[in-house]
C-alpha cells in the first residue's frame, strides 16, 4: 500500500522536540512505513504553523487536493493526529474528508503505528475528547506565552521584532549567555525619524515628506512583504508620526520614556494621535529617546499639527454629511 506522510511544527514555545521538528516526525513516520513493508510516495510538510490554521497551510492544502478525485495513496502517517490540527470542528472535518475517501489514518508517536478508527459512535467521540484535550492545550500553550511576553515587556525587554531607528541588541550574563534582547538607537536611523517629525511640524503633507526622503535617500523600513521595493511612502510615514515609541507621549502604551522602554512592537499606525492636552514626554526624561534638548518643542507641534487637521477633516466630513441629507 502506498502511503503519504504529513508533519507540521508547532508554533506553541513549550512544544515537545517531537513536535517542533518536522524532520523527527517525518523520520519515525517512515519507520513505521519501512516496519511494514509501506512505500512512501508523498511527503507533505508545513513548517512552523500553528495548529489552529488550517488555510494557510500549504502541505496541508496540497494533502487535501490530493484526494480528488481519486487519491494516489492508502494511508496517511503521521506523528500525532493533533498535527492534523488543534481546533475541534476543523479537524474533525479535515478527518472526516480523509476517511470518506477511503484512507487509512496511522499515529506513529513512540514509534508503533496505530490507526484512528472512525467507524463505531464510540470511535468519534474518543476522537473529539482527544481533540477537545489539544485545543484545551493549545489555549493554555498561548496564554502561558501571552503571560512570558508581558513578564519580559514590562522588565523592559524586547518582546517583537526591529523597529526601524533602534537596534536589537543582546544582554549577556558574565558567562556569556543571552539574558535579554534589549533596543538601542541607531543614530543615522533616528536622524531619519527626527526629521518626518520636524517636517511635518512644519506644514509639509505626508506625500511631499516621504518624496523628499526618497529624494535624499534616507534609510526607510524594510518591506513587510517580499517583493515590494524598499523606500518611503505616505503610509510608513503617517505610521512613524502615530507610533507612540517616537513620539515619547505618556500613556499606557509602552513607549522608549516608559519603564518598559522598548519593548514589544507597538503599532499604532491606525491610533489617533492623543488630544492637545496630553503632554509630551521631555527628551531627557528617557536615554532611550530620540530627543535632543529642543525636541519636545517639534514634538508637541507635530502633535498639535496632527490634531489641527484631523478636527479639519472630521469637520468636512459633518458639514458633507448635512448638504447630502438635507
Amino acid at each position: 500500500m502506498i502511503v503519504a506522510i504529513y508533519s507540521r511544527k508547532s508554533t506553541e514555545q513549550d512544544a515537545t522536540e517531537e513536535n517542533r521538528s518536522v524532520a523527527r516526525q517525518e523520520a519515525l513516520c517512515r519507520a513505521v512505513a519501512a516496519g511494514r513493508g509501506w512505500p512512501v510516495e508523498h511527503v507533505y510538510v508545513d513548517d512552523w504553523v500553528s495548529g489552529a490554521e488550517f488555510e494557510r497551510r500549504p502541505g496541508l492544502v496540497r494533502l487535501l487536493n490530493n484526494l480528488k478525485p481519486r487519491p494516489s495513496f492508502g494511508a496517511l502517517l503521521v506523528y500525532d493526529k493533533d498535527r492534523i490540527g488543534r481546533e475541534q470542528f476543523e479537524t474533525a472535518y479535515i478527518l472526516k474528508q480523509l476517511s470518506v475517501a477511503g484512507i487509512t489514518i496511522v499515529e506513529c508517536k513512540g514509534g508503533v503505528g496505530r490507526e484512528i478508527a472512525l467507524d463505531t459512535p464510540m470511535d468519534k467521540f474518543l476522537l473529539a475528547a482527544t481533540s477537545f484535550a489539544a485545543e484545551l492545550e493549545r489555549d493554555k500553550a498561548r496564554q502561558r506565552t501571552a503571560d512570558a511576553l508581558l513578564t519580559k515587556a514590562r522588565a523592559g525587554h524586547v518582546t517583537g521584532g526591529r523597529l526601524f531607528g533602534y537596534d536589537n541588541v543582546d544582554v549577556r550574563s558574565a558567562e556569556g549567555h543571552r539574558e535579554r534582547v534589549e533596543r538601542r538607537i541607531n543614530e543615522t536611523e533616528a536622524q531619519v525619524v527626527r526629521s518626518i517629525f520636524e517636517r511635518y511640524a512644519s506644514g509639509a503633507g505626508l506625500r511631499a515628506i516621504a518624496h523628499a526622503l526618497n529624494a535624499e535617500g534616507a534609510p526607510a523600513p524594510k518591506p513587510r512583504r517580499n517583493g515590494r521595493l524598499k523606500g518611503w511612502a505616505p503610509s510608513s510615514v503617517r505610521e512613524a508620526l502615530h507610533r507612540e515609541t517616537y513620539i515619547a507621549a505618556r500613556s499606557s502604551t509602552i513607549g522608549p520614556g516608559s519603564a518598559t522602554a522598548g519593548a514589544g512592537s507597538t503599532r499604532s499606525a491606525g491610533r489617533r494621535p492623543r488630544s492637545s492636552g496630553s503632554t509630551p514626554r521631555p527628551s531627557g526624561s528617557s536615554p532611550r529617546s530620540f530627543g535632543r534638548a529642543s525636541t519636545s518643542a517639534w514634538e508637541a507641534s507635530a502633535l498639535s499639527t496632527l490634531n489641527q487637521r484631523t478636527a479639519s477633516s472630521s469637520g468636512a466630513r459633518q458639514a458633507a454629511s448635512s448638504r447630502s441629507s438635507s
